[in-house]
């Protein structure tokens, strides 16, 4: 049965287990270098004081994990937040990305962020159709905006409001340690009916 839940920094080595082929195999990331486990502690502790960083569990090994982080350090930015999810290949094809992604953008709205972005290195077109099917627009497009075996890459920002209106001024942002567990957890069991077992 898989469970989803908040991350803290004891998920790291699972974590980094699931990020690695993406950071040596792929240009899914831009990072090429994998980090360390103290650097990917230093990542999480940043993050999950304010952000929702977010892990799927089976039988307490992680089958994947997505998160929010700042978009960008000036501030009027921060009603703004990027989003990242990262499955394990052995549970590709099982929509723990999409129970993931719920969960993650229900938090962020319950939150007060009023955007949510996505960096997609393009050719991607099953990442390209995810974010699409979560209300995702293409904002942008970086033309060979970076280069990582052997290629270079192309990197396309995608946007999703989570506001209905951006006339009045936004609210303060609450930190995601301070929404109500209960309705967390209530939140995180609806995202669990979306995943299917193999």
């Amino acid at each position: 049965m898989f469970n989803i839940r908040l991350a803290n920094e004891n998920d790291v080595f699972g974590m980094l287990e699931i990020y690695t082929p993406y950071v040596t195999h792929s240009s899914v990331t831009f990072e090429c270098e994998v980090p360390r486990t103290y650097e990917m502690k230093r990542r999480v502790n940043t993050v999950i004081n304010k952000y929702p960083w977010l892990i799927c569990e089976k039988d307490g090994m992680i089958a994947g994990y997505a998160y929010a982080h700042e978009f960008s350090k000036r501030e009027a930015y921060i009603w703004a937040a990027e989003v990242s999810v990262y499955i394990k290949e052995d549970y590709q094809r099982c929509n723990i990305a999409s129970a993931l992604y719920y969960a993650l953008i229900e938090l962020l709205k319950k939150q007060g962020f009023c955007t949510a972005f996505a960096r997609i290195t393009v050719p991607n077109e099953k990442s390209l159709a995810f974010h699409n099917a979560f209300g995702f627009i293409e904002a942008g497009h970086l033309h060979n905006a970076g280069y990582k075996l052997g290629d270079w890459h192309d990197v396309k920002i995608l946007e999703k409001s989570l506001i209905e209106s951006y006339i009045s001024a936004p609210k303060d942002i609450i930190p995601i340690t301070e929404l109500d567990k209960d309705e967390m957890n209530s939140l995180f069991r609806m995202a669990e009916k979306i995943i299917r077992e193999r």
